[in-house]
């Protein structure tokens, strides 16, 4: 159950990170979003993942609920797409920037949370034997969606005939993997107990 979910949250999360620069292209295509706000947008969202990465590493540390935290970071992806999909096709102008810098910045902390917590929750299901093959199965599974994804939307956007509608799409996946890993929420190590503190006996 480990490597299945850990690997479905791979696949959609790197899919969906890999995914960023298509939508500076829409966005830039739309037109009335300058070069130097795309720029930012993309600065704003890379800072934020890598930023947002370290505070997630020391959660993955602690233990305890990183399937759930999993789960809450493919959302926040599913929600930053949403936006985008938002900004491209229903806005105009500064309100469009602004939709689109807020995109960058939710699904920048979405992005930040798969990879501490999915290979700590694989390294600590799997013993030192099978560790390093589980850890690749799982990588190939981000390779995949980074591959996959760019070439996906274009078909998507074959079948659903707006650019918007299949950035749509891609949001629902995110949000219907986050609920399945919701619901799943494997996590093999509990989180350690605080130390108790014995008083002395009495003499």
């Amino acid at each position: 159950a480990v490597l299945a979910t850990t690997s479905l949250a791979h696949f959609v999360n790197d899919g969906t990170v890999f995914f960023i620069p298509v939508m500076a292209d829409l966005l830039a295509s739309h037109g009335s979003l300058s070069a130097a706000l795309i720029t930012a947008m993309l600065t704003i969202f890379y800072l934020t993942s890598s930023g947002a990465g370290i505070l997630v590493g020391r959660l993955a540390d602690k233990g305890g609920g990183r399937g759930a935290k999993i789960a809450i970071g493919i959302l926040s992806l599913g929600v930053g797409m949403f936006l985008f999909a938002i900004a491209i096709a229903g806005t105009h102008g500064a309100t469009r920037g602004f939709l689109a810098v807020g995109a960058a910045l939710v699904a920048g902390v979405g992005s930040s949370f798969y990879h501490p917590l999915g290979a700590s929750l694989v390294s600590d299901a799997f013993d030192p034997r099978n560790r390093a093959r589980a850890l690749g199965a799982n990588g190939a599974m981000g390779s995949l969606g980074r591959a996959l994804y760019p070439t996906l939307f274009f078909v998507v956007t074959g079948l659903v005939a707006s650019q918007a509608s299949a950035v749509v799409v891609f949001g629902v996946v995110a949000v219907g993997a986050a609920a399945l890993l919701w619901k799943v929420r494997v996590d093999p190590r509990q989180p350690k107990a605080p130390a108790q503190v014995t008083a002395p006996a009495p003499p």
